[in-house]
């Protein structure tokens, strides 16, 4: 690469591959099936604008992108499906009104308590002192999403979200819980397009536009900038 930059040579996995030959060292590197893997891994100066639209994070969940633009950003979760499980009566009575379906999160993650309108989860008046008992009890890891279709076409669904065992009474946004709710409502509304829009009814409010990406879920939404700086390389 040296050698082509020298020359003043485009440097892709073409040029590349014909300078190896030349020198004959093609073989001695991995061929051209290492080249082509090389090149989806190693950033090129001509796609700095793009790469620098990218960040990555390690997560418990592996590594979740997030790209966008100015004000709107998209973030790749891992989709988490749901089963069905035993009523769990005292974080139902702790919510405030019985939903008409419960289901869990295969990673244990989410309680989902689907509620036939959005008024029912608007109204609901969550106990939030016994809601940390019960989960104490029952799965102090867990959060409880309340989620039901949203009224007047104004969304796809609603929803709101309680983890008082981590510290959050009722989050005012939550990404995480679309890696349920997406798969869940995708299935339920059988979108041919597989894109939902989702209302977090929460006292702050949230909006999102989701897309179901079989095991992923796309995830975008509006982003306000808190920080700004530059490194120096």
């Amino acid at each position: 690469m040296i050698s082509l930059f020298v020359r003043d040579v485009a440097i892709d996995q073409s040029t590349l591959a014909e300078e190896l030959k030349r020198l004959s060292w093609l073989d001695e590197v991995g061929g051209a099936s290492y080249l082509a893997e090389l090149s989806a891994k190693v950033a090129s100066a001509a796609n700095i604008d793009a790469y620098a639209r990218v960040i990555e994070f390690e997560t418990r969940s592996g590594c979740l992108e997030v790209w966008g633009d100015y004000d709107i950003c998209t973030m790749d979760f891992p989709a988490m499906n749901l089963r069905p499980t035993d009523r769990p009566e005292q974080i139902i009575a702790a919510i405030g009104a019985a939903p008409a379906t419960v289901l869990r999160s295969n990673n244990w993650l989410f309680w989902l308590l689907v509620y036939d309108s959005e008024d029912e989860v608007t109204e609901l008046d969550v106990d939030v002192s016994e809601l940390a008992s019960a989960l104490a009890e029952a799965d102090a890891y867990a959060g409880v999403i309340c989620t039901a279709p949203a009224a007047d076409r104004r969304a796809d669904f609603v929803f709101r979200y309680f983890a008082p065992c981590h510290g959050i009474p009722e989050d005012p946004v939550t990404g995480s819980a679309h890696c349920s709710l997406v798969p869940y409502w995708s299935e339920r509304l059988g979108r041919p397009d597989r894109e939902l829009h989702a209302l977090q009814i929460s006292a702050r409010s949230g909006e999102l536009f989701c897309r179901d990406w079989g095991n992923r879920v796309g995830i975008t939404g509006r982003v306000v900038k808190y920080m700004e700086g530059t490194v120096f390389l």
